[in-house]
């Protein structure tokens, strides 16, 4: 038998437990774990910033320009932790605000002054290892006058192939870059037929496992009354070459110096007209991120986000920790960390005539390296950007999953998650307006008729704005 051990008494002559201190919600007040930005967290209210208005067709401005506004942004929250550590959402009263109107303050933000202290004391540095300030100089597009050539893909354009950027050898995002296969090139892709006296020119960036087929874009680009110039960046579209990794880039920059090249030739063609960046999904990462990069010099005169990648939360990628990332980038970025088939370019090709070896309805794998890349620039975009220039963000007003079969599948954006753009798009630049598309795809200039007709015609009205007055403040509805 085993022996009970004796119960020890409490001695009375101890002092009773100090009561606990109530909080200002009536309970002692605990600490909270704000999700780093690398996993950005988005909130209910997000959610109901996104239902339906009567303005949602119409292009909204979202940011208060005035002087030290208190637009938000995303910060640093908790004292003491990693800069990583970061709140999208901020306080509850800017939630609250968020779901009362259109012009409602969106997400938390650090004032404009302390912005501008911050990066005064950065430098451009820090933002040139992501958005591709690469140096490359105002003569990197060379003589593109001459050397154009029929597309063999679109009938009625013409194509010009150049050298793309190389990063010089020793640095940290060097074995991952080398890795997608050595001389890469850019294409640049124009139509034959131009207006006479164009406005404007607007330069186009495909998205990841795309490439430039959206004629469609052009034309309605040219009865603006501007010039377009398409950008199939390296080893996607046309710009792939016999070794290339598939639409593949260890460092942003790669795209960025692509985008930089495409500019300077847009430039050269047709000098002393405004300039338009128009991108779509990781080409919209990569162009918010370039145009902060060249907000002094070099830069476009407008910038339109066509359903931007700012996030991969309830993204099409595989989350992965960026503990275990960024080691893996480093001893094999070609390792495949996420794969499937892309039901959504499926759908399309059902639809639209493009080609399937450049954009593949099996899909494209993602590496680690080209993941490790993305999140160095979503990261980046999670701490809030310095956009300058008039910033279109547009994007469907709904999300749905990338399913087989499905009633909607056709009317909402089946690849990225419409509440992280419309969270983080507030936070990219001075002077964001949003456009929410009823009905819209992942690519809005792909939906159909009349939620592109939406699109295209709102575009149309930025354009004018833009050559009209140089930097638009609002949009009409």
């Amino acid at each position: 038998m085993v022996a009970r051990r004796p119960r020890r008494r409490r001695d009375r002559r101890l002092p009773a437990a100090r009561p606990r201190r109530a909080g200002v919600l009536g309970r002692r007040a605990r600490a909270v774990r704000v999700r780093r930005a690398g996993a950005v967290g988005v909130a209910r209210a997000a959610r109901a910033a996104l239902r339906p208005r009567a303005g949602d067709r119409a292009v909204r401005a979202v940011r208060d320009d005035r002087p030290g506004g208190d637009v938000p942004r995303a910060g640093r929250v908790l004292r003491g932790h990693r800069a990583g550590w970061r709140a999208v959402l901020g306080r509850a009263r800017d939630r609250g605000r968020a779901a009362r109107g259109p012009a409602a303050v969106r997400a938390r933000a650090v004032p404009a002054r302390a912005r501008r202290r911050r990066a005064a004391g950065r430098g451009d540095g820090d933002d040139g290892r992501v958005t591709g300030a690469t140096g490359a100089g105002p003569g990197a597009a060379g003589d593109v006058a001459a050397g154009w050539s029929p597309d063999p893909l679109l009938a009625g354009h013409e194509v010009r192939t150049l050298a793309g950027w190389w990063p010089a050898s020793g640095g940290p995002s060097w074995p991952a870059v080398r890795a997608g296969g050595a001389a890469p090139v850019l294409t640049l892709v124009r139509p034959v037929e131009t207006p006479a006296a164009p406005r404007g020119v607007v330069v186009h960036l495909h998205g990841y496992n795309d490439y430039y087929f959206q004629s469609h874009l052009a034309d309605a680009v040219r009865d603006a009354g501007w010039a377009f110039l398409a950008l199939d960046a390296r080893r996607a579209g046309r710009s792939h070459r016999p070794g290339d990794v598939p639409h593949y880039q260890g460092d942003l920059r790669e795209q960025a110096s692509d985008l930089t090249r495409a500019v300077a030739a847009a430039r050269s063609l047709w000098p002393g007209l405004p300039v338009v960046v128009h991108a779509h999904s990781t080409g919209g990462l990569v162009a918010a991120l370039w145009a902060h990069a060249h907000r002094v010099r070099g830069g476009a005169d407008a910038v339109v986000l066509n359903s931007p990648f700012l996030s991969v939360e309830r993204s099409w990628v595989t989350p992965l920790q960026d503990q275990a990332l960024r080691p893996l980038a480093r001893t094999a970025p070609l390792r495949v960390v996420s794969a499937a088939p892309s039901r959504y370019a499926g759908r399309m090709r059902e639809r639209w005539e493009f080609d399937t070896d450049l954009k593949r309805p099996d899909g494209v794998p993602v590496r680690a390296g080209w993941l490790a890349a993305v999140r160095r620039g979503q990261r980046r975009v999670a701490s809030g950007l310095e956009i300058g220039v008039p910033l279109l963000v547009a994007r469907s007003a709904r999300s749905g999953a990338d399913l087989v079969e499905g009633a909607d599948l056709d009317s909402v954006d089946t690849v990225l998650d419409v509440a992280t753009i419309a969270a983080l798009g507030p936070g990219l630049g001075t002077d964001v307006r949003e456009l929410v598309v009823d009905g819209g795809v992942h690519d809005l200039a792909l939906s159909h008729d009349e939620p592109r007709g939406v699109y295209l015609d709102a575009l149309g009205r930025f354009l004018a704005e833009v050559a009209g007055a140089g930097a638009p403040r609002r949009m009409n509805a």
